[in-house]
C-alpha cells in the first residue's frame, strides 16, 4: 500500500459549539490492528464563534500542524471522513504531471474525480 499514515483530528465540541465525546478515543481498542496506521489528534481548544466554517477551518488548521515528518514527495489529502477519494483517484492524479499538490478535487458523493477546474473540495 501507498499509504502511510491516516491523520484523524477530532474535537471535543461540534462545529456548532457543543460539547462532544471523543468518540474515536472511545472506539481506540477496536481499531487495534490499524494503530501503527493512524495518527489520533485530539483538538480541545476550539475558537469562539458562531461560524461553523471558522470552526472546521480551525480543525484542519491542527490536523496541518501535527504533520511534522512528511517528506517533500509526500502527498497530503485533507478531507471530511466522508469524502475520502479513492485510490484509482489518487492515481489518476498522481499520473496528470500538470496537477500540483494545491489542487482540488470535485467529490460527488462517494465516487471520486479529477477536475482541472477549482472546486470546493477535498485538498491535496
Amino acid at each position: 500500500s501507498d499509504l502511510d499514515v491516516f491523520v484523524i483530528g477530532e474535537s471535543n465540541q461540534t462545529h456548532t459549539g457543543l460539547d462532544k465525546p471523543f468518540h474515536l478515543l472511545a472506539h481506540w481498542n477496536h481499531l487495534r490492528k490499524w494503530h501503527n496506521k493512524i495518527r489520533r489528534v485530539e483538538i480541545r481548544n476550539m475558537p469562539e464563534s458562531q461560524d461553523a466554517w471558522v470552526r472546521e477551518n480551525f480543525q484542519r488548521r491542527e490536523l496541518a500542524k501535527s504533520i511534522i515528518d512528511a517528506l517533500p514527495e509526500d502527498w497530503i489529502i485533507i478531507s471530511d471522513c466522508d469524502e475520502i477519494p479513492r485510490a484509482s483517484t489518487i492515481k489518476q492524479i498522481s499520473m496528470n504531471n500538470e496537477v500540483n499538490k494545491w489542487d482540488l478535487f470535485n467529490l460527488r458523493g462517494r465516487e471520486s474525480s479529477a477536475r482541472s477546474t477549482r472546486l470546493r473540495g477535498t485538498f491535496l
